[in-house]
């Protein structure tokens, strides 16, 4: 009779853990989604990631863990099944089937969160070098770098910044060696708030106003950057840290529970 009832416990308490699992797998998966399809604003054609592509080829460790998290959280939808069925017919076969896709998934989960964070410098630095560079050698060299220089405008108007460490980067650019920019003190017009789309420059000397141009973004968009995906990296650390251990108590539950079903000689398949 005790081991009947040590049974019929453990199989509630991993039936109410499974649906908890499953609630913050889900999650954890949302997240993960979001940062994959991030735009920011409905405005955005397309998502950051994707933009930031065309400027640094080092953000893969940052990637690597977004789509870990995205394929654990898939599979953790379906595998909830497996543990609410198996714990509810106290099945062998499908709690030990239980067992191995869980297992499978925290190693997922837990390999998300040291890959993001494990790399987070690496990740930094990716996005520092991308953005130095794309304001430097690549911003405004039409056609060879379009696409680099609608990225740059993009981050700069969407984010509020301007040029790479701060906004006198442009100073020393490729751009600001063009006829047109290369005496005036100028930086491109997506560096200013309400700088019109027909604009191509914006000051950052106003003599109307006495001093620097108020409307100019002062920040550099790699310190932006840097604190968004600082942001991002703690986010997948610690979904995917939490979610992993969870799901490793749902498998010391489980475990426990097939060896009460193996020593009781009863297994419903």
């Amino acid at each position: 009779m005790a081991e009947r009832d040590g049974i019929v416990a453990l199989k509630w308490c991993l039936f109410c853990g499974n649906f908890f699992l499953w609630l913050f797998g889900i999650g954890v998966l949302v997240f993960a989604m979001w940062l994959f399809f991030d735009t920011g604003n409905a405005d955005a054609p397309e998502k950051l990631s994707q933009h930031l592509r065309f400027l640094s080829g080092d953000l893969n460790y940052f990637y690597a863990a977004v789509y870990l998290l995205m394929g654990a959280g898939l599979i953790t939808l379906f595998t909830g099944v497996f543990g609410w069925l198996g714990a509810y017919r106290e099945s062998y076969c499908m709690l030990t089937s239980y067992t191995i896709i869980v297992s499978i998934v925290l190693v997922c989960h837990f390999t998300a969160a040291g890959v993001g964070y494990g790399y987070r410098q690496s990740i930094y630095n990716g996005l520092t070098d991308g953005i130095q560079n794309a304001v430097q050698n690549q911003y405004g060299q039409i056609p060879d770098y379009y696409r680099e220089t609608e990225v740059i405008n993009y981050i700069q108007a969407r984010f509020n910044c301007c040029g790479g460490i701060e906004y006198e980067d442009w100073a020393s650019s490729r751009w600001k060696d063009q006829p047109d920019h290369v005496i005036d003190e100028v930086v491109p017009a997506s560096c200013c708030f309400g700088s019109s789309g027909l604009d191509n420059v914006c000051p950052t000397y106003s003599a109307i106003l006495g001093g620097n141009n108020p409307y100019l973004h002062q920040t550099g968009c790699i310190t932006i950057l840097q604190r968004r995906f600082s942001d991002y990296i703690v986010g997948i650390a610690a979904g995917g840290g939490t979610v992993g251990i969870l799901e490793l108590l749902a498998v010391i539950l489980t475990v426990v529970m097939l060896r009460k079903l193996h020593n009781e000689d009863k297994r419903i398949y």
